[in-house]
């Protein structure tokens, strides 16, 4: 029995790109206007938040679900930290397909798994 069409992901239609964004304040525009419009998965680097932070990560487009990790390492007082955070964006159209993967052994390590087929 052939998987019905939602369930489905075509892999040769899957664009991913991988960005250091050196702090969200700067670059969120670009990420939303640019890599958002033609990108299924994005990955990020560097976007300079605190765990209690992370939750901005939501506001940059309701078209996409992120997973992220800000690193231990962070000092709320240092302005400039040196291990600036982690995140996976992925469509809200892929949520069926995608798995966020918790634990990766690292506070400065994220993943995702991306299931070609979903079937039920």
């Amino acid at each position: 029995m052939a998987p019905s069409n939602n369930n489905w992901l075509d892999a040769q239609s899957l664009t991913i790109a991988c960005w250091n964004m050196k702090g969200l304040s700067t670059a969120s525009h670009f990420m939303r206007e640019e890599l958002m419009r033609n990108t299924d998965i994005i990955a990020i680097s560097e976007h300079c938040l605190h765990e209690h932070n992370l939750h901005e990560l939501n506001a940059i487009s309701k078209e996409f679900c992120v997973f992220a990790r800000a690193s231990a390492d962070l000092d709320p007082m240092v302005r400039t930290p040196g291990h600036a955070g982690v995140a996976i964006f992925w469509r809200r159209s892929l949520n069926h397909c995608v798995i966020p993967l918790k634990k990766m052994g690292s506070d400065r390590v994220c993943g995702v798994k991306v299931l070609l087929w979903c079937g039920v």
